[in-house]
This record gives C-alpha cells, sequence and structure tokens, in this order.
C-alpha cells in the first residue's frame, strides 16, 4: 500500500505509494495519442511522481488514470508534467479529480493506524 509520508516544505502531503498510472500525451506525428504505463511513486492532493521510462516533457498536458495498490477505485486526472528527471515524471493535476480525496482520507487514515499498531 504505502510507506511513509512526506511533507517537506511543499504544499501538499506526499505519501510513497505502490500502484499503476496510465499517462495519456497529446497526438504525435502519427496523429495517434500515446499511452504509457508507469508506476506510481508517490501521490499528494497536487499531482504525482511516477516511474517512467521515457518522461513527456516538461509542459506537456496529459490525461492520466491511476490506482493505487489496496484502494478499490481508479482516478481519472488530467495533468501537466512540471518535472521530469531520467526515469521519473512529475504530475501536478490541473483540477482536483473526482475522489481524489476520498483517496487522501483513505491514506491518511492507513497511515495513522499503522503508526498506532504494535
Amino acid at each position: 500500500m504505502f510507506h511513509s509520508v512526506s511533507d517537506d516544505r511543499r504544499r501538499h502531503k506526499r505519501f510513497l505509494v505502490k500502484g499503476q498510472a496510465v499517462l495519456r500525451t497529446p497526438a504525435g506525428v502519427s496523429g495517434d495519442k500515446v499511452d504509457e504505463v508507469d508506476e506510481v511513486i508517490n501521490v499528494s492532493a497536487g499531482g504525482l511522481l511516477v516511474l517512467s521510462k521515457i518522461p513527456p516533457r516538461v509542459g506537456t498536458d496529459v490525461e492520466t488514470r491511476f490506482a493505487i495498490q489496496g484502494y478499490n477505485t481508479e482516478i481519472h486526472a488530467r495533468g501537466r508534467i512540471i518535472r521530469t528527471e531520467i526515469g521519473l515524471a512529475g504530475i501536478s493535476f490541473l483540477e482536483e479529480p473526482e475522489g481524489l480525496q476520498a483517496l487522501m482520507a483513505w491514506l491518511e487514515a492507513g497511515l495513522i493506524a499503522d503508526f498506532l499498531s504494535p
């Protein structure tokens, strides 16, 4: 499910998670939209970080759907690539995706339960 949480000087608390994301980028030269399946590393109220074999360029708008291990609802979001490094892509949500608040509450509850369990 997840390992820990971080809220170092950033606007949103980040949850380290295991999950899958599909990124859909705009049509390329062929006119087809390109889908890429990536692994989700962390998620926050503002976006997510994914492992990506070939990250889209910074500034690229993407459509994504992602699922977090142990959570039964897939989240659909529109976002923009705001950061890339070798093998990583940071995605900022353009608007709050439906169901994101419930996911954040679920992650927070799980973190608290893990902390309190012996």
